[in-house]
């Protein structure tokens, strides 16, 4: 195991990965894994690979979390959204920046933590350094709404919150139409019943959602590349259209499509048949649904 890795390169023969290397800390440290599990979010082992995928185009607004010392004048609910007004009224006129007003409250059981959350308009195209504009942004916003309510940042993320990237084609393809008619697959490995969530410019996400206590699956040819034979996908990246992805992309399902797409790398790297991967995880979805013994 080795964490703080950043991969530098791919290499590849044929139709498998052969070869990841990847700087760790001060030096290049090279794997030859028997199977790649590809968890970045942006597919970037298979696009190093050369393989197909698909570019996000739309994209969605990214998010920066933080928390703030406790306010001694915002220790209940009504006054907390009395702050929120306070800061609308300050973007009005404009002794605050636009890009604060796209703040919103971060549910919590503690009054004592005052937790926000500030939507960023993200242009998702591959220029690296609109990444590094998102980050120094997110940090003037976290700066400024921190001096306008006079207190201190307590909790910073490590980066902003990116919702859209890279996707792999895969061997099959989650869409829209699958999440709200909730189709099942003989060969689902994962669940998901969240509503395709949208983030543009406003406070709140555009939610269309599928019907009450229903759930759609994912076949496991969406975490398969098509292009690869020892590549398996999860999260973010998997294959899924535009739309299916704000619904797919989030943590309870994405963790999901970790799980099966490690045991199916699991199963690949003993030699033994994906369908006997598929029929254990389908059996474990049963029992976790409380059908099952």
């Amino acid at each position: 195991m080795a964490l703080h890795g950043t991969m530098v390169s791919v290499d590849t023969e044929g139709c498998k990965v052969r070869e990841v290397s990847a700087l760790i800390r001060d030096r290049y440290v090279s794997f030859r894994p028997s199977c790649v599990v590809d968890c970045t979010g942006d597919a970037t082992v298979l696009y190093m690979a050369g393989a197909s995928v698909e570019e996000e185009t739309e994209g969605q607004a990214a998010a920066v979390v933080f928390s703030l010392d406790t306010l001694m004048r915002v220790n209940d609910r009504a006054s907390r959204l009395a702050m929120l007004r306070d800061i609308q009224r300050a973007v009005r006129d404009k002794q605050l920046s636009s890009s604060c007003g796209a703040v919103s409250l971060i549910p919590s059981d503690s009054l004592k933590k005052l937790s926000l959350k500030v939507n960023l308009p993200y242009d998702s195209s591959n220029d690296w350094n609109k990444l590094t504009e998102l980050e120094l942004r997110a940090r003037d916003v976290m700066d400024e709404l921190s001096r306008f309510l006079k207190t201190r940042l307590s909790r910073l993320p490590v980066q902003v919150g990116v919702r859209s990237g890279r996707r792999v084609r895969g061997r099959a393809v989650l869409t829209e139409e699958d999440i709200l008619n909730c189709r099942k697959y003989p060969d689902g490995v994962a669940c998901g019943a969240w509503p395709i969530e949208e983030w543009g410019q406003d406070i709140r996400p555009v939610m269309t959602y599928i019907p009450e206590r229903e759930y759609y699956e994912i076949p496991i040819g969406c975490l398969i590349p098509e292009s690869h034979d020892n590549v398996f996908v999860a999260g973010r990246c998997i294959s899924a259209s535009a739309r299916a992805i704000a619904s797919a992309r989030v943590i309870g399902t994405s963790l999901c499509t970790g799980w099966a797409a490690g045991r199916a790398a699991a199963f690949h790297v003993m030699n033994r048949p994906l369908s006997s991967a598929v029929k254990e995880l389908r059996e474990e979805q049963v029992r976790g649904r409380g059908y099952g013994p």
